[in-house]
């Protein structure tokens, strides 16, 4: 499920999003980025992302947030699933 944007006083956490699905998968290409997640990113395709994505949205148990950063508003991590 897309959760509400939730504003801090330097932070921004926004649902994520397909069009940060090229950035994920960018980031499990990077050995120091994966390897303590075990190998369930190995072999990421931007194709598999935006199903993950799209997955994630029908989910009434999960959120995913994006995390970014209001000095630069750029993209700096991907929260942990939260469940309710």
């Amino acid at each position: 499920m897309y959760g509400p944007t939730l504003k801090g006083k330097n932070i921004i956490l926004k649902p994520i999003s397909l069009k940060e699905a090229p950035t994920f998968v960018n980031w499990f290409k990077d050995e120091n980025v994966v390897k303590f997640l075990g190998k369930q990113h190995k072999g990421l395709t931007l194709a598999k992302e935006k199903q993950y994505i799209k997955k994630m949205k029908k989910n009434e148990e999960q959120i995913i947030w994006s995390i970014y950063t209001k000095l630069k508003m750029e993209l700096t991590l991907a929260a942990p699933t939260c469940t309710r």
